[in-house]
């Protein structure tokens, strides 16, 4: 966990660095636009994988020190995205992609 620690403060970081708008990047073909590693309100990052991507979290960790890490997957894994949650209601995304599988 210490690792993903590390990364997720990277991220706020350079979320700080970046401003308060999120990032778009074209993404693989499928996914047009896509949330680019971003990090802010917990609620909204859940509303937007939710409404926008139609992923639901299928996969939530414990907390280990103020930090639970979730998997979010649309229908048959279509796409998926890996979340960092943080106690103070903000979230990371740390990878995404599409077609995810199951082994």
């Amino acid at each position: 966990m210490k690792n993903a620690m590390a990364i997720a403060v990277g991220l706020l970081f350079l979320s700080g660095a970046l401003g308060a708008q999120a990032q778009e990047m074209t993404a693989a073909p499928g996914k047009i636009k896509a949330i680019a590693r971003k990090c802010g309100d917990t609620k909204a990052l859940d509303e937007e994988l939710r409404g926008t991507w139609h992923e639901s979290p299928i996969f939530v960790s414990a907390e280990d020190e103020g930090v639970a890490t979730l998997l979010y997957t649309a229908e048959r894994g279509r796409t998926w995205t890996l979340v960092l949650r943080f106690a103070n209601d903000r979230s990371c995304v740390l990878n995404y992609g599409e077609n995810a599988k199951v082994e």
